[in-house]
């Protein structure tokens, strides 16, 4: 019951993760030993195994592909830059290899490899601050450092380290259909609207962008936040 507890869960997150995909595991090994031996019953078990195989592979072959690793030219931290205050985020920049096209509100999952063993393990999603509405040679990133190598981000002094990342991932938020738009951030999740109040911008002055009226709702706890 105490992995079931949301405060346990965000204390503890990649605990929980690991011990999650255990028991996963474990679950698959059970069901394997449990069933009979004949091929109809385990088709369900292999099928299973196969799909969660490929999509490993071309997760995978897609890493490869895009971060340009065959090539020995995969991105790069291009920038850091500190904000005032102990807890204040920090801004990344991220070089890819070719130009990529993000969509307003999608994000990427980036991995640092300069940072020791368990780093390259570790993979966090951000979402790309800023929006150009082309094909972007740098993604824009504001992180809020908490544990593991986001913390230890904060710390460097090497700009120039080795970030593999996927992605773009989610499905961008459809603003341009909508005359009434009400947005709701509290804190550094303010980044997350970021992107979608500049295409707002933007599509306002092309007039591609059926808005009429925009409403944003920021709930900060320090007054360092909205400075920042």
């Amino acid at each position: 019951m105490l992995l079931l507890w949301r405060p346990f869960q965000k204390r503890f997150y990649k605990f929980f993760i690991r011990f999650h995909q255990i028991l996963a595991a474990l679950f698959a090994i059970t069901v394997f030993l449990h069933i009979p031996s004949t091929i109809f019953p385990r088709l369900y078990l292999y099928v299973t195994v196969g799909i969660l195989l490929s999509t490993s592979i071309l997760k995978g072959f897609l890493l490869i592909l895009h971060n340009g690793i065959l090539t020995l030219s995969p991105p790069k931290i291009g920038e850091i830059d500190w904000f005032q205050g102990n807890n204040s985020p920090i801004q990344v920049k991220i070089l890819p290899k070719r130009p990529l096209s993000i969509k307003p509100g999608q994000y990427i999952n980036i991995t640092i490899l300069s940072f020791g063993f368990r780093s390259c393990t570790q993979s966090h999603p951000f979402v790309v601050a800023l929006w150009t509405g082309q094909n972007q040679s740098s993604l824009e990133l504001i992180i809020q450092p908490r544990r593991g190598w986001t913390r230890r981000l904060k710390r460097a002094q090497n700009s120039n380290s080795i970030a593999l990342f996927t992605g773009p991932h989610g499905v961008p938020v459809p603003v341009d259909d909508y005359e009434y738009i009400f947005m709701i951030s509290s804190g550094y999740g303010i980044v997350a609207n970021l992107p979608l109040l500049e295409r707002l911008v933007m599509g306002t002055i092309s007039r591609e962008v059926r808005a009429r009226r925009i409403c944003l709702v920021w709930e900060v706890q320090d007054e360092g936040e909205s400075d920042n």
